[in-house]
């Protein structure tokens, strides 16, 4: 006589063995995954020391090439208004950094710069390359005077001293007043 169904006692155990073997698998994955990623991101350092490394060691032969060449230098070629004009490009954008920078602790909270335009008439002269014309618009609450407030803002640019000392003459250009009260400003420094 044949049994129709057996019973299989071990289902539990096989089931837990299972489960763990599925567990050690998850870490062994997560493992392998984690140094390998480790792994690649030393790789890329490693790559970018070894470039940084090659392009150091080129410069370095480029100048030793340029001391050691019977051809004088670059330096000695160009002329003293040449050198001029390098120089005072090196010095414009430590300017213009600072003055940019002084414009945002200037302008109060209710003023928006719109617009900032250097050399807006677009001369070649050098009084005219460092202008500056500023456009924005100013909010001002109910009650208070609006031209107040603009002419605020001019003062403190003439009162302060990276303006001061670039431009000698700070003055409102234009302005407007919208129908919803906000005044638009436009100021030229010269």
């Amino acid at each position: 006589m044949s049994a129709l169904f057996t019973i299989n006692f071990r289902r539990e155990a096989y089931l837990l063995e299972v489960s763990r073997r599925r567990r050690r698998l998850i870490a062994l994955g997560v493992w392998v995954g984690y140094f390998g990623a480790l792994m690649v991101l030393v790789g890329l350092y490693g790559l970018n020391g070894a470039s940084l490394a090659r392009r150091a060691f080129l410069i370095e032969r480029q100048t030793m090439l340029i001391r050691h060449a019977r051809d004088p230098a670059l330096g000695s070629q160009l002329s003293a208004a040449e050198l001029g004009q390098v120089e005072a490009a090196a010095l414009s954008t430590r300017q213009w950094r600072d003055r940019l920078g002084r414009l945002g602790n200037l302008l109060p909270q209710e003023a928006r710069l719109m617009g900032l335009t250097a050399n807006p008439q677009n001369m070649s002269d050098d009084a005219s390359k460092n202008a500056l014309s500023l456009s924005g618009e100013l909010h001002s609450a109910a009650g208070q005077d609006r031209m107040q407030g603009v002419m605020k803002i001019v003062s403190a640019l003439g009162a302060d001293s990276v303006f001061k000392g670039s431009y000698h003459d700070i003055r409102l250009a234009s302005t407007r007043i919208s129908e919803n009260g906000v005044v638009q400003f436009e100021i030229d420094c010269r």
